[in-house]
């Protein structure tokens, strides 16, 4: 899928120490970097938007209240649908330092996103971990639409760790 090309470019492209040292600069950075990669880009259709920290709200996204950390869709008011649980396509979660329990709450509010309103992909960036993967732990039914990236800046490196299922195997890979 070109999206995670998109997403293990731009993670390869936060090279500021500064920005792993808290989740909101490592997303904010992140989101700058994917932003600019996608323009011109025909990865998704038109009126599709990079938004950060939507809020959901419980009538208009079929009992969904959490915040996401970033989105990629199209809204409601681009006038395409009237239905919240379409035009969903990456739901991201960030998480800096985070363990086993931190990375299966993350999985679970994934795992709304995927039910509740359609996303077709839930990528969860988990800072400062490499190359500690907990994707093993999800047990949710989306298996084929969940990936997990661990990362972190070594000197001057950047490693990554990518974690997706293909055919219900949990396959880890190193991404150079």
């Amino acid at each position: 899928m070109a999206i995670l090309n998109e997403v293990i470019n731009t993670l390869k492209n936060i090279i500021i120490p500064r920005y792993y040292r808290s989740e909101r600069g490592f997303q904010t950075e992140f989101y700058r970097i994917l932003s600019n990669q996608l323009e011109g880009k025909k990865i998704f259709p038109e009126y599709t938007i990079l938004e950060a920290e939507v809020q959901k709200r419980n009538l208009e996204h079929y009992g969904v209240t959490q915040r996401p950390d970033l989105l990629i869709h199209i809204p409601i008011e681009a006038g395409i649908t009237e239905n919240a649980n379409e035009n969903n396509f990456v739901n991201f979660a960030f998480k800096l330092n985070g363990n086993e329990r931190a990375s299966v709450e993350d999985y679970e509010k994934l795992e709304q996103m995927f039910y509740f309103l359609n996303y077709e992909m839930g990528i969860f960036i988990n800072i400062g971990k490499y190359p500690e993967i907990f994707l093993n732990n999800y047990e949710g039914n989306y298996k084929d639409r969940i990936h997990e990236f661990s990362i972190v800046k070594d000197e001057d490196t950047i490693k990554i760790m990518h974690a997706f299922f293909k055919n219900k195997e949990l396959i880890i890979e190193d991404i150079v």
